[in-house]
């Protein structure tokens, strides 16, 4: 009687842990929707660049346009073109087919994968946080996600949710030594984005945080790069080269570089008054220079890095935040690099991990000015600006 009391006991607790991150998912949700409604939320009828999408144009915009256009007739060439699906990784259109298939509803099996992707983001990185640095800091931690200015893509037809999701699924899969589960994660990371790759990194990190030796079961780690694999004979068979998605970069204005190289550039353009011409109200632009939002988040998440290396934080958690944060800019450009960083999501629990005494204080001031900027930005994706 008195196990079953202690194990009734334990569930209880548990579920009451549990139903933070749900209620702080309902709210956002809500929260947002009801602000993109009150500004209009006609992004896609007042945008002039961009691919356009094929239907539904509200909700496939931008990027997620071309994971529509994957999801319709997969990576067959655009002819004409220097812009190619091939730079767009499968598993998202993949998943959403597959649910549409069921459903029957392109923008329905479109919007029931990215919220439960979102949620299963949600729910996993809390539950990582939670295990790393306690029930308050996971819970800070949420808060500042979601009022993160560019929170709202995790809901949008984009990767970020659900790349998020198998990343922190993998990591809580390696923290309870299931390292056959974290390979299938980390695969399945790798076929949603190509920084996925470096997933493979952090687990093999986790793994040797956790073990004195090395042994057998670190084998399933190689499924990390399985799943660039599937993606590489998935490419050959549409495109006719296993590495497509390494090429057209150009046609973005994307190419390797080191990567301090173009948020060093685009700072010195705005201290020096040549920077892009931004719109709207959070200063918007579509200019390859990227947004100020854009460099500021990118610093911000460096300086993050910085500040983990000098509380005690796991180094599987220093090195995602800093994979996630150079990896973009390698890319020789920092437009969108205020959404990028959210892949780099052990930040926001570095941010939240402040003294206690001073916590709700800061972190309160912290969340006002996030959602803030947030309304800003969610206003000028309502308006047609270039957000990320």
């Amino acid at each position: 009687m008195t196990h079953t009391s202690e194990a009734s006991r334990g569930l209880a607790s548990r579920a009451r842990s549990y139903a933070f991150p749900v209620i702080a998912f309902v709210v956002w949700r809500v929260v947002q929707l009801a602000i993109l409604l009150s500004f209009g939320g006609q992004s896609a009828l007042k945008q002039t660049t961009g691919f356009l999408p094929i239907s539904h144009p509200g909700f496939f915009l931008w990027d997620g346009a071309w994971y529509q256009r994957i999801m319709d007739v997969g990576y067959r060439p655009i002819a004409g073109s220097s812009q190619q699906p091939a730079s767009f990784f499968p598993l998202l259109p993949w998943t959403t087919r597959a649910v549409r298939f069921v459903i029957r509803s392109e923008l329905g099996a479109a919007i029931l994968v990215t919220t439960v992707a979102s949620f299963a983001a949600v729910v996993l990185v809390y539950e990582v946080l939670r295990r790393w640095k306690g029930e308050s800091v996971a819970r800070w931690a949420i808060v500042l996600l979601l009022a993160f200015p560019t929170s709202f893509f995790l809901w949008e037809f984009y990767t970020e949710a659900l790349f998020i999701a198998l990343t922190a699924g993998a990591l809580l899969a390696m923290m309870r030594r299931a390292v056959w589960l974290a390979g299938i994660l980390g695969g399945l990371a790798t076929m949603a984005r190509p920084t996925g790759i470096l997933v493979l990194l952090v687990l093999a990190v986790m793994y040797l945080e956790q073990r004195r030796g090395i042994n057998r079961d670190v084998l399933w780690l190689v499924l990390c790069a399985c799943g660039i694999g599937v993606v590489m004979l998935v490419m050959k068979q549409q495109t006719g080269s296993a590495l497509a998605f390494t090429r057209g970069s150009e046609a973005w204005g994307r190419h390797l570089t080191v990567p301090w190289t173009p948020v060093n550039t685009t700072l010195r353009a705005y201290l020096h008054g040549t920077g892009p011409r931004l719109g709207g109200w959070s200063g918007s632009t579509a200019s390859a220079l990227g947004s100020v939002r854009d460099v500021v988040a990118t610093y911000v998440f460096l300086f993050l890095f910085l500040v983990s290396l000098w509380r005690p934080w796991p180094w599987s958690a220093r090195i995602l935040i800093l994979t996630m944060t150079l990896a973009p800019m390698a890319t020789g450009i920092v437009q969108s690099m205020s959404r990028y960083v959210l892949a780099a999501w052990p930040a926001f629990g570095v941010a939240a991990d402040v003294p206690a005494t001073v916590r709700s204080r800061v972190l309160g001031v912290v969340t006002l000015i996030l959602i803030a900027l947030s309304v800003a930005v969610l206003h000028d994706w309502s308006h047609g600006y270039f957000i990320a």
